[in-house]
């Protein structure tokens, strides 16, 4: 049976936010605390792989993202089969066209403190993210964050930058799988249409409402 990725994998439910420092003297931290600042919105490629906790390599995919701070997003699967993420900061959606089948969520319960907020959220990284520097690798300044409330999709996230921009990022989920993402060809600062981050379903469409979390503590 194929598998599909789970809503950005978990860099979705997983795109909760995407010091003035100068790139050649900024730590990982501060060079993310710039980009938060001046990245309002940005596009490029991703490449995308799935680790299994015996760190086999399980799934490969590429694809297309677009981000506008705050909460609105687009990443598109284009390969090895489609699958489109999209968010238009008040709907998140999960849309696949060979099973006609479109899943949506509330943004602001489908993106809090997830790997898809640092991208796309506001400015309140502290709020939701523990966050440490690490050493550098693959000539990368290189910071983990690790959700502050516990219940969510994944247990940290690693994030490599160079001169104040994201490149890479590393999560690993709860089940120890990990998901290592390249992003590439990053267009920063240039105009997007709103109708990129908006979505509506087809005529036919199995349309699906995700049930919101449970309240933390609740079992």
């Amino acid at each position: 049976m194929r598998t599909r990725p789970a809503p950005l994998r978990p860099f979705l439910f997983a795109l909760a936010a995407l010091a003035l420092a100068t790139p050649s003297q900024a730590d990982g931290i501060q060079q993310l605390r710039q980009f938060l600042q001046h990245a309002q919105q940005g596009s490029g490629h991703f490449e995308q792989v799935v680790y299994a906790p015996t760190g086999t390599a399980t799934e490969r995919s590429h694809g297309q993202f677009s981000f506008a701070r705050p909460d609105r997003f687009r990443w598109h699967y284009e390969q090895p089969y489609e699958q489109l993420l999209i968010s238009d900061g008040q709907t998140f959606w999960s849309w696949d066209p060979e099973l006609k089948q479109a899943t949506r969520q509330k943004s602001s319960i489908g993106l809090s403190a997830t790997p898809a907020a640092i991208l796309s959220g506001e400015n309140a990284l502290d709020a939701h993210f523990t966050l440490e520097n690490q050493p550098d690798a693959d000539g990368l300044e290189w910071v983990r964050a690790r959700p502050k409330e516990a219940g969510g999709t994944f247990t940290e996230v690693r994030i490599g930058l160079r001169a104040n921009r994201i490149e890479r990022m590393s999560i690993v989920d709860n089940f120890e799988q990990r998901t290592e993402l390249k992003l590439l060809d990053t267009r920063l600062g240039q105009p997007l249409p709103s109708s990129l981050f908006h979505f509506t379903p087809p005529a036919g469409a199995d349309i699906i409402d995700a049930a919101p979390p449970a309240p933390a503590g609740n079992g």
